[in-house]
């Protein structure tokens, strides 16, 4: 059962939307491009806001623009990874998904074509390479892993694409083999979400961040697309077990939860923990012979929140406010906001009665950057421990691997006097 979400009603939304029991009306899909994570007017204010040297967009754009102009200098080429490990598909695309999207942006903001040269470049160099990247992936070799790691990785290459298409040198040829990459990516995605539910979910890990991957995946490639059903699919269906309000109502833990049943001791459960703290201990016996390294609870709780708020964002920006989603229990993801900020603001990892402890000189190290409260802020202007996070910070010098400079794409002002 579900509780209410939010429409917001836009231009090209109907008005008067009925929310139905075990569903949400989602809304007409915008045909225009960009939709994904930032809309043309959304772009617009960005550029504005750097002409003005307004912070923190004017010096994270600098820093930006700094490190682009190192890379172009080198003439970095595209390096598609066509192997069967899907572990080294993900580090090679993240990489390189990662600079096409700088590109991207930054031909939005500057307007200089040397970028949107470099991006399109990277693009298709994996779209349209021989043999496709992913198409000779072994099943044998990271088995449990393959969906996410395509998921998490490609996002950055899927956002490329919406943010290029309407580029005039984005030929309609080259668009249609990064669709038919997409849609290989797709399958991985699939098989990925399939071969967890077939295993009991690896020994009952019944939500976590694969989980949480395989979810904003696919809703990406489905709003990139403009595949409707795949939308809905992804969002909210029967048909889909593990759609997007589910892995909001699994992945986020309420006092009165139990957590993974695998934690070795019995720790208090606060209302916006998320699942994955179980990280924090070391558990083998998931998958053959692997062992889960510790003290990484915080680290994939921020992985876990990175990925739910991207897809959030996504749906966000084509019409559903999954920020405002209230699970039937009182899942909510402004809670996952609320309490893992000030571990971030105070390193300090003996907050919260303590179950994170031996976990200090990691906050913030393993790929868990802050900046994704940018987000968090935009959507939770009110909650203090955000503000008070984003005041602590640096904010033109955070970046996080799927969403690139989140202070400069969605940061917000903030009066931190």
């Amino acid at each position: 059962m579900r509780f209410s979400i939010i429409i917001l009603i836009g231009s090209f939304l109907a008005a008067n939307v009925v929310i139905a029991s075990d569903r949400i009306e989602i809304p007409p899909l915008n045909p225009s491009h960009p939709r994904l994570l930032l809309k043309q007017n959304d772009l617009s204010l960005i550029k504005q806001r750097v002409m003005k040297k307004e912070e923190p967009w004017f010096n994270t754009w600098k820093n930006l623009e700094q490190h682009l102009q190192q890379q172009i200098k080198t003439n970095r080429k595209a390096g598609p990874y066509v192997g069967p490990n899907s572990f080294k598909f993900f580090e090679a695309c993240t990489k390189d998904s990662g600079y096409a999207r700088d590109l991207a942006m930054a031909y939005w903001i500057s307007g200089d074509e040397i970028y949107s040269v470099k991006s399109l470049e990277m693009l298709t160099g994996w779209a349209q390479n021989e043999p496709l990247p992913s198409s000779t992936f072994d099943p044998e070799v990271e088995y449990p892993n393959t969906g996410m790691e395509v998921a998490r990785s490609a996002l950055p290459f899927i956002w490329t694409y919406d943010l290029l298409y309407n580029y005039p040198k984005f030929t309609s040829e080259q668009k249609k083999a990064v669709e038919k990459w997409f849609r290989l990516l797709l399958t991985h995605i699939e098989t990925g979400a399939k071969r967890w539910k077939d295993n009991d979910f690896f020994d009952k890990q019944y939500y976590q961040n694969h989980i949480a991957a395989d979810a904003m995946g696919t809703l990406a490639i489905a709003y990139a697309l403009g595949d409707e059903k795949l939308i809905r699919y992804a969002l909210d269906s029967n048909e889909n077990p593990r759609d997007v309000l589910d892995v909001i109502e699994g992945c986020i833990l309420m006092k009165n939860q139990k957590p993974y049943y695998r934690e070795p001791a019995q720790f208090k459960v606060h209302d916006g923990e998320i699942i994955d703290r179980y990280r924090h201990f070391k558990i083998g016996g998931q998958y053959k012979g692997y062992v889960t390294k510790p003290n990484r609870g915080l680290q994939y709780c921020g992985l876990t929140l990175l990925l739910m708020t991207t897809s959030a964002e996504i749906a966000y920006q084509n019409g559903v406010d999954v920020f405002s989603y209230i699970a039937p229990t009182g899942e909510n993801l402004e809670l996952c906001f609320d309490f893992y900020a000030d571990f971030y603001r105070l390193k300090d990892d003996n907050l919260k009665d303590g179950f994170y402890i031996g976990e200090k000189e990691r906050i913030g190290e393993g790929g868990d950057d802050p900046s994704v409260y940018e987000l968090g802020f935009k959507h939770y202007p009110a909650n203090k421990s955000i503000q008070m996070l984003l005041c602590s910070m640096d904010r033109t010098r955070h970046e996080i691997w799927i969403l690139g400079r989140p202070g400069l794409y969605f940061g917000q002002p903030i009066n931190c006097k």
